[in-house]
């Protein structure tokens, strides 16, 4: 307890939160200066641990105690144990498909957001620019065509094509100055990734090898790793993500593994890969939105909805962990509480963000019924109403304004809503049937039939979709190589 002063602060919004030794670090709280100049603010700390306790899936003494490498010095992974971890029903017999998928492509975006082999790409240039790259280009030939054997000058032009984004011209200049010095290390690793990029999998795959011959690092496991992944490999390639961490145990590389592991559904593996990385990198948001959204894969949702809790508070400002319990929001009424108190800060730190007030708008609502709201439905309605607003070309926030008004038996309000979520996203199967529903309701059964045959065809061309990804993934880590 205490008062405090701070002077000389802007007038906006800040993340508060306490520490103390032996205590778990408070949940953050926003503190809005905008219109006031006093707050009353209540941190609550709890014992160290105490705040994980509902946590089952914490990590047992011995993952705790083991180091970095140790952890991954492991049996290597075999096709079996991807295969057991496969449900060709969908993502988890547990767990809701629709959730799951978005979760596993939030996953996939979030892995190629923070970079595998680090190699950015500039966004186009502007003309002056192009003019610029257009003379560079001719200087870079001019100087190979007077100097063939140079190892600088092939090199030179070879990277100039790499940075481009022109690996096939970037690959025989790169390979002339390879064969001029071996032993250069940066070329040879652009070389690999040249031929990756152009798709060349069995020529980057050769040189990788070649090259962890005479230096073997992480790096090289690492885009092994993805030459392996890309064409399905992926026993090999979570063998060499797994590589790569045992190497160098860097938080970015236990993520990798954790994350190719989920992607390639080998979920226990991945369990274990997320809590062995939490285990030496506890502050790490990332680590832990991994471990969150395997959880729900697994079906254990309550698990699942802690890890994304504390990613949230780990770095209040970060907007993905709120996206990604936003997208889990529902599945946990023992946290569902705690999760709308999250929401509704992310809502506070981004006002002006449509999927930051979507979030909390369908936290304050349980279900679909007006005696599930948390809130009032005037409150709700208004919420999705800006989110609509904020982002006109986001279809989920009509959806569930349509939810909203067909509770209330607004079907005419409602049917209007379902139709701009169709609009903007023809595919929504949720909405057709909803509409469906709509139609009906309101006495209009002809195109309230159509609205069924429609959601039944998507509906079974989605499942075909996650069968036959399934199915390829099955195959593909039982054909022997």
């Amino acid at each position: 307890m205490g008062s405090y002063i701070f002077e000389q602060l802007d007038a906006r919004k800040y993340v508060l939160t306490a520490g103390l030794a032996g205590f778990e670090p408070s949940a953050p709280d926003v503190v809005d200066l905008t219109s006031q100049e006093k707050v009353l603010v209540d941190l609550r700390l709890v014992p160290l641990g105490a705040g994980q306790a509902n946590l089952s899936s914490q990590l047992s003494p011995s993952e705790q105690n083991r180091g970095p490498a140790e952890y991954y010095d492991g049996s290597s992974l075999a096709p079996a144990d991807i295969a057991r971890s496969i449900d060709l029903g969908g993502y988890s017999a547990a767990a809701s498909a629709d959730s799951s998928r978005h979760l596993l492509q939030g996953a996939a975006q979030l892995r190629s957001d923070l970079g595998s082999h680090a190699r950015g790409r500039a966004q186009a240039p502007a003309p002056k620019e192009r003019q610029d790259l257009a003379a560079r280009q001719q200087d870079l030939k001019k100087a190979v065509e007077a100097n063939p054997e140079s190892f600088e000058a092939n090199h030179e032009l070879g990277e100039f094509y790499v940075q481009c984004d022109q690996s096939d011209r970037a690959s025989p200049y790169l390979e002339r100055a390879f064969h001029l010095n071996l032993s250069h290390y940066a070329n040879a690793y652009d070389l690999a990734l040249a031929y990756f990029e152009a798709r060349q999998f069995s020529a980057a795959r050769q040189q990788i090898q070649e090259m962890t011959e005479r230096s073997d690092t992480a790096q090289l496991h690492k885009l092994l790793a993805e030459v392996e992944e890309r064409p399905g490999n992926f026993p090999a390639a979570g063998n060499e993500y797994r590589r790569a961490a045992q190497m160098d145990p860097s938080e970015q590389n236990l993520f990798d593994w954790g994350c190719a592991l989920l992607l390639h559904q080998s979920v226990e593996p991945s369990i274990d890969a997320f809590k062995g990385g939490i285990s030496h990198y506890p502050g790490s948001a990332k680590l832990w939105i991994g471990l969150g959204i395997t959880l729900y894969s697994r079906g254990r949702y309550d698990d699942a909805i802690a890890a994304l809790l504390r990613a949230t508070d780990l770095n209040p400002s970060d907007p993905r962990p709120y996206l990604f319990l936003g997208k889990a929001y529902n599945i946990s009424k023992k946290e569902a509480d705690t999760v709308a108190d999250r929401l509704k800060r992310f809502a506070d730190l981004e006002p002006d963000n449509a999927q930051a007030i979507y979030y909390y708008a369908v936290s304050l609502w349980k279900g679909t019924r007006e005696d599930d709201l948390q809130a009032g439905p005037g409150q709700v309605e208004a919420l999705l109403k800006r989110s609509a607003s904020l982002d006109p070309a986001f279809p989920d926030a009509h959806l569930q304004l349509g939810i909203l008004y067909a509770g209330q038996h607004k079907y005419a309000e409602a049917i209007s809503q379902y139709r701009q979520a169709i609009q903007l996203d023809p595919d929504m199967a949720d909405a057709h049937y909803r509409l469906g529903q709509a139609y009906l309701r309101a006495g209009q059964k002809e195109p309230a039939q159509q609205k069924y045959e429609l959601y039944e065809r998507l509906r079974k061309a989605q499942v075909a979709d996650d069968e036959k990804y399934s199915g390829e993934l099955l195959r593909s880590v039982q054909t022997p190589r």
